[in-house]
């Protein structure tokens, strides 16, 4: 029967497809469905079956890749005649992602009237990958092969590019094949060298290293044994190599190894350049003879002006010390006061001449140096306040000082330097500006946790500055134009000091400026935060606050100072504003408890405001009325000694500060009582140093008459010794009837260090505080006399204020105290507590620390400072059985006295 013999057929194929291992399948195409043996069911994850399946299962796991080559070899199929077998190579994918490679052989056929396509196929991934895997390794050594091509290329490019560079500036090179032990020298080489290339002269190469100077033989072999060692990876040496005539030339040589051996890393080859440098070398020796006698030069002028600056502040010490003494005494004619005055203002200008010169001097020696410590910025600006407040005073313009920092945060810079840097550019805007307003702006921009971004902006309404002098006005001695130094004076050093200032600080000063409208000063600074405990003060509370302030700078400075403090402040353009503000405030119940009046405002002035105000608080029965904070730019005494000076609390010059209101809100009791002192600035006061008992030790007779002067007037008792061996004499037979010495730095016969080196020696002498005194304007001097055993430092001319608040600092507020007394029996300079005092006295006397300085901000600022400068000490001193250094020991007793620090 012919249906068995085919089924027999059948089953015969299916046996032998089995066991080699190759696939049968059969699509039909009226159905869309697939017959398989079971080797292709289990290739696609299907379970044998004879029966036909939808074509969908055979595709499930196949991408649109594979599903596209089956599409292909389809048209191919139905291109040939049915029974006529086509073979290819197909990618298939298993059920687990694998890709495999299959040969398939197919035909179409037709039985009884169904067309199909039966196909056989044969697994060959194997031999595919490893076909692509040899095809893959040929095309990476092509690329290889291409990349080492390009490379010699480059290398050859290279080499030609050295050869013609090295031919056009007269360097030769030579190369060194280490294996054949052959040397080669470019033509420069030769002619370097005093040899000919051409005329058969022996290469220099083959007796270099025998060539080089014996004094750089040394140095010169073992720097090439390091190159062949591979310690270093270019040769860099300058020696001298002798030529063909016997002379010796510097040159100056560079080599490197440009092959190793792969296995051993020996050296294999070696190129080398040089040039003769002799030239060069001499040029080097006459700039270093040059420079040395510049700086010898430099030398002699910094000793010049340090000599004359002792010279010159010398008499400047008398003069304006005596002038200063004059203008603080009541004994004499207005006239005369005024005059004593002018004295002191033109030897301030003058001493300020000599500190600009002598820091050009320490900037050109590179000796200018910051010294970074913790301070207080409230209290920086309150300083410049005072200062150029007195600057500006006379002038018809507004200045104002505006910061948006809370008050009580300390940070660590040089507050001097910072200082000067500001009150230069503040000096310079209020003397190139007649009128309008000068402001400095001080406003924190961010920052990281330690750090503030702090910008700081000086901005005026000058005569401003062309574009072409911008530059030019950093420059040491220079102005926009000679009119100007005509015009206005001055040295034309400030703002290059403050540019060399703002340098060392990592910062610059950014000029933008219109003539005819103003300049803006602007830089920015990285302050870190004082990492250390900060001792709040006394927090003042969320007051109401009305500001009367008619020109708009001073009232957004008045404004800003006021939220720094944390309080709410509303703001009147001029005084009839004011009292319409206040008589609102009044009737809603919520009357201002402070206001902030301008003295000199239109419609209104200041005292006016305050007195109709008052009328209304008497007429509304107020229990408390508001106390009045008086604001000028004139001097206080002309508001003081006007008839209606009882209208007003307290008076504040301007510009005014959040520290300034700070302390004048403070000065004021809890009732608003006055501060008689502050309203009575005229009244003779007590003598601040009475019975303090000082030896003033100064070659010159007008100086020691000077000290004298200033501190008896003070209620001291001064002692006067003329040179360091007279010092000594005194204080061998007084040492008990001394609370200071007053130091000369630079005497004749034995000078002020030596004099206390030996003071500090002698242990009946040891713990008495002395105050240098010199005429010496450098930062060196200052840390002679400290490192001398000197514990503190006072520049001449004398500052009045500035000494007299010296002393007062390093003896403590007890020691006058207890030598008056004592009725002038002998005190040591600290005095001893006894077990009495010691059970009376707290650890720290917060309210009488704040008295003597004035300040809660200063106080907090000298509490941290002492932790910072003594902690340390004081601690390994308490669990120490060594004994603690006696000098160290003297000033951590006085400071720890100025602090009402009782315990310790």
């Amino acid at each position: 029967d012919l249906s068995l013999k085919e089924q027999e057929l059948a089953d015969q194929m299916k046996l032998v497809s089995h066991a080699a291992g190759v696939g049968l399948i059969e699509f039909f195409t009226d159905t869309r469905t697939f017959k398989c043996n079971s080797e292709v069911s289990s290739r696609i994850g299907l379970e044998h079956s004879d029966e036909e399946r939808n074509i969908d299962l055979f595709y499930k796991y196949q991408t649109e890749e594979v599903k596209e080559i089956f599409r292909q070899n389809l048209a191919r199929q139905l291109a040939v005649d049915f029974n006529e077998a086509i073979s290819f190579t197909h990618p298939f994918y298993l059920p687990s992602c694998e890709r495999n490679y299959y040969r398939v052989s197919r035909i179409a056929r037709s039985v009884e009237g169904r067309i199909s396509f039966l196909g056989l196929t044969i697994d060959i991934t194997a031999e595919v990958k490893a076909q692509l895997a040899t095809e893959a390794q040929i095309l990476q050594l092509n690329e290889q092969n291409e990349q080492l091509r390009l490379r010699n290329l480059k290398i050859q490019e290279q080499e030609n590019l050295l050869r013609l560079a090295l031919d056009n500036t007269g360097w030769a090179y030579w190369s060194f094949d280490v294996i054949n032990d052959t040397r080669t020298l470019s033509p420069q080489g030769y002619e370097i060298l005093g040899y000919s290339s051409h005329s058969g002269d022996v290469s220099p190469m083959s007796a270099w290293e025998q060539n080089i100077h014996p004094d750089d033989y040394q140095n010169a072999m073992a720097r090439f044994s390091e190159l062949l060692a591979g310690k270093i990876s270019k040769y860099d040496v300058t020696h001298r190599v002798r030529t063909r005539e016997g002379n010796f030339i510097w040159v100056r040589e560079f080599a490197s190894v440009t092959h190793r051996n792969a296995v051993s890393g020996a050296p294999e080859y070696l190129v080398g350049i040089f040039a003769n440098i002799t030239e060069d070398k001499r040029q080097q020796d006459l700039l270093a003879e040059a420079k040395e006698q510049a700086e010898s030069a430099n030398r002699a002028k910094s000793q010049f002006l340090a000599t004359m600056s002792h010279e010159i502040r010398t008499p400047m010490n008398s003069v304006l010390g005596i002038a200063q003494l004059l203008s603080r005494s009541e004994r004499y004619p207005k006239d005369v006061l005024m005059q004593a005055d002018k004295i002191v203002r033109a030897g301030q200008s003058l001493q300020q001449i000599l500190n600009d010169i002598l820091d050009v001097s320490k900037i050109e020696s590179g000796k200018l140096e910051l010294s970074p410590a913790t301070f207080s910025l409230s209290e920086m600006l309150e300083n410049i306040s005072v200062l150029m407040g007195s600057a500006a005073r006379g002038k018809k313009i507004e200045l104002a000082i505006k910061s948006n920092e809370p008050i009580d945060l300390l940070y660590i810079a040089d507050q001097q330097r910072l200082e000067q840097v500001l009150i230069n550019l503040l000096g310079n805007a209020i003397k190139f500006t007649e009128e309008g307003a000068v402001t400095l702006e001080v406003n924190n921009a961010g920052g990281s946790g330690t750090k503030a971004r702090m910008l700081f902006k000086v901005a005026d309404t000058g005569i401003g500055i062309s574009d072409e002098h911008i530059e030019r006005i950093s420059q040491p001695f220079t102005q926009a134009d000679s009119s100007i130094t005509r015009r206005f004076g001055g040295t034309g050093l400030g703002l290059a000091i403050t540019s060399e200032l703002l340098r060392l600080m990592s910062s610059e000063l950014v000029i933008q400026s219109t003539p005819g409208e103003g300049s803006t000063f602007e830089f920015e600074l990285s302050l870190p935060y004082a990492l250390v405990e900060q001792v709040m003060p006394q927090q003042l509370g969320q007051l109401k606050v009305l500001i009367a302030e008619d020109h708009p700078t001073t009232q957004d400075a008045l404004e800003a100072a006021a939220k720094a403090l944390g309080w709410r402040a509303t703001l009147a353009s001029d005084g009839l504003e004011a009292v319409q503000i206040y008589r609102e405030s009044l009737m809603a119940g919520e009357p201002f408890e402070l206001l902030i009046l301008d003295w000199q405002m239109p419609r209104k002035d200041g005292l006016r405001v305050s007195r109709e105000i008052q009328t209304l608080c008497q007429q509304a029965q107020l229990e408390n009325p508001p106390i009045v904070m008086m604001v000028t730019a004139f001097l206080r005494e002309d508001v003081l000694n006007s008839c209606d000076s009882k209208l007003a609390d307290i008076v504040i010059n301007k510009p005014v500060t959040s520290a300034a209101l700070r302390s004048a809100y403070l000065s004021l009791n809890p009732k608003g009582d006055k501060d008689e002192s502050a309203l009575a600035p005229l009244e003779k006061r007590p003598g601040s140093l009475e019975g303090i008992r000082l030896l003033a030790v100064d070659d010159n007779l007008y100086n020691r008459d000077v000290a004298q002067m200033i501190f008896e007037a003070e209620g001291a008792r001064v002692s006067l010794a003329q040179d360091g061996e007279s010092a000594l004499s005194w204080l061998a037979a007084n040492s008990d009837k001394v609370d200071a010495v007053l130091m000369d730095v630079q005497m004749p016969n034995m000078d002020g260090l030596e004099t206390t080196r030996i003071i500090r020696r002698t242990p009946s002498l040891s713990r008495i505080p002395i105050i240098g005194i010199s005429g010496g304007g450098y930062e060196d001097d200052h840390k002679n006399a400290l490192e001398a055993g000197m514990d503190a430092y006072l520049t001449k001319p004398i500052d009045v204020h500035q000494a007299l608040e010296t002393v007062r600092q390093l003896l403590g507020p007890t020691t006058a105290a207890q030598t008056s007394a004592q009725g002038g029996q002998a005190t040591q300079v600290v005095a001893t507590e006894t077990q009495e005092d010691t059970a009376l006295n707290p650890l720290f006397d917060e309210r009488a620390a704040v008295d003597f300085w004035k300040s809660s901000a200063k106080v907090a600022l000298y509490l941290a400072k002492f932790k910072a400068d003594f902690g340390d000490y004081l601690a390994q001193v308490s669990q120490s059985d060594c004994p603690p250094d006696p000098a160290l020991l003297h000033k951590i007793r006085g400071a720890a006295a100025t602090l009402y620090l009782y315990d310790l």
